[in-house]
């Protein structure tokens, strides 16, 4: 049998019987009406057993965990928006560059005909859908009949993006990997998957903290030799400073990571996160 819909009044109270502190009534209750109950207990798992929190754990507690949250997750978005530009410049030249400008319409540069088709078929969808929106498609539409690699791929998905790198022959994923990230392409390979999905998670508003991702990350040196989680938060920085490509950037994520942390470290466990004791070391050098 489905459970009742609760009233925020009927939320708070269950939330005070299962033994959750709360100093301020009317703004909790401002906050329940703003940001959904289910959204808000998952911040407070390891705050509970069995549904009864640990003792001092209040609604302020879960909140701030919360606002934490959001802006580590808007820190990532702005990481990884970077790169995803810098991945698609790159890919994009590559294939107009070594192929041919239509490259990503031929069939022998890729290695599964299935997949190949699949992405073809998106890659019209999102080219449809566009062309009446963007006046750079409709121009190049009419101009050469297809539209070149260049200009594509700037209304692909990142993930999109991924699965095409992922189909492309060995040969060119290696150029692509070695010759602008001085990587394997089987790295590369698990990372933008990996990093797509973070992506996907922060655009929806997804918990980041307390959580590991879906798919697991090839390690490089400094995973391995650190021994990060590969499905955690931290594997994902590391990855994401690798791609980055732009130290200055780097730098200011770092001391803005660096303040985020401090500021909430009453409430936070970095190890919820993968964070390893000598975290700042690792990312900063």
């Amino acid at each position: 049998m489905m459970k009742p819909a609760l009233s925020f009044e009927e939320q708070l109270n269950l939330l005070i019987e299962r033994g959750l502190k709360c100093g301020d009534r009317e703004n909790a209750l401002d906050i329940l009406s703003r940001v959904n109950y289910y959204k808000m207990s998952g911040y407070s798992l390891h705050f509970r057993e069995k549904d009864i929190f640990q003792d001092g754990i209040s609604f302020e507690d879960i909140y701030a965990l919360y606002i934490f949250d959001k802006r580590i997750s808007s820190m990532l978005m702005d990481l990884i928006e970077t790169v995803e530009v810098s991945i698609k410049t790159k890919i994009a030249y590559y294939i107009a560059r070594e192929i041919s400008p239509i490259g990503h319409w031929s069939f022998d540069a890729f290695d599964d005909a299935e997949r190949h088709v699949f992405f073809l078929d998106k890659f019209l969808k999102e080219q449809k859908r566009m062309e009446k929106k963007v006046l750079y498609i409709k121009h190049n539409k009419e101009k050469y009949g297809k539209i070149p690699i260049w200009a594509g791929i700037e209304f692909l998905s990142f993930g999109t993006v991924s699965h095409l790198y992922e189909n492309m022959k060995t040969v060119d994923k290696k150029k692509i990997a070695r010759d602008y990230f001085g990587l394997s392409y089987e790295i590369l390979e698990s990372w933008l998957r990996s990093i797509s999905n973070v992506r996907n998670r922060c655009a929806h508003h997804s918990r980041i903290y307390n959580t590991y991702f879906i798919f697991k990350m090839k390690k490089d040196h400094i995973m391995r030799s650190n021994n990060i989680n590969n499905k955690s938060l931290f594997a994902v920085l590391i990855a994401l400073k690798s791609l980055l490509l732009n130290p200055n950037q780097w730098d200011r994520i770092c001391n803005d990571l660096s303040s985020l942390v401090e500021e909430n470290e009453t409430i936070i466990e970095l190890s919820r996160m993968g964070f390893p004791q000598n975290w700042k070391e690792i990312l900063e050098s």
